[in-house]
């Protein structure tokens, strides 16, 4: 029996980057399903299967808020865009089930990178695309707050300093570990408004009283099927 060619019919857009993209497939769930049964399991890694195995550009390395939007682009284009909920309405106490669409609770935001100017500092920080996924990931990985992984995607988004692309990792973090409070808030601002984040605040109307209410979806039960999982 022929093996079948490998077809990315689906694509994606990252600020310019254009991601070309293909749906699960059996082999992408079973490998999924075996990382999670693992003693010392890493969900991020498991769900890597379910990403970067289905992307046709394998040197591509997407931040945590991109790899969240890749992932749910995928999930529609394999699954559905609906995923079903149940909710409590804090006003009327009532119990209600709704669907909810992926693309109304993972929405992208973010603009093309540039480079950041603090002129009153003399400080030039030209921003670019990640350049080894195993040394991010590792570092993100590491990370044990919202803040650290913040300061850790920035360091590896820097391509020169200064017009310098000689440092290291470590060097970098003490740069910006020497400067002064107010500086670094004015490049972190800066750098927060061209960034990819996940708009993941959606509005739900309750059906027994229409009082609607704003929620976060930063998880999302019922993401992968409960047969994936054996549960019928």
């Amino acid at each position: 029996m022929k093996t079948k060619n490998i077809s990315y019919d689906y694509s994606l857009k990252i600020r310019d980057n254009e991601i070309k993209f293909r749906k699960w497939k059996v082999k992408d769930r079973k490998k999924f399903i075996n990382l999670l049964k693992q003693e010392d399991v890493n969900e991020l890694k498991a769900a890597e299967a379910l990403v970067y195995d289905c992307i046709e550009d394998k040197k591509i390395v997407f931040s945590p808020e991109e790899f969240r939007y890749v992932l749910s682009q995928i999930r529609i284009k394999s699954i559905s865009s609906e995923i079903p909920f149940n909710f409590k309405c804090t006003k009327c106490s009532e119990s209600f089930d709704v669907k909810i669409n992926v693309n109304d609770v993972v929405k992208p935001l973010g603009q093309n990178f540039e480079t950041i100017k603090i002129p009153e500092e003399n400080i030039e920080i030209e921003i670019s695309e990640i350049q080894s996924r195993e040394h991010y990931s590792k570092a993100i990985a590491k990370c044990e707050s919202t803040e650290e992984i913040f300061m850790v995607d920035f360091l590896y988004h820097i391509h020169k300093l200064n017009s310098d692309d000689t440092f290291s990792f470590d060097e970098l973090n003490e740069y910006f570990d020497d400067l002064d409070v107010d500086v670094v808030e004015k490049i972190f601002d800066k750098y927060n408004n061209m960034r990819f984040k996940v708009d993941d605040l959606s509005e739900v109307e309750c059906p027994h009283c229409k009082f609607k209410e704003t929620y976060q979806f930063d998880d999302l039960p019922g993401f992968f099927p409960n047969e994936w999982f054996g549960i019928r």
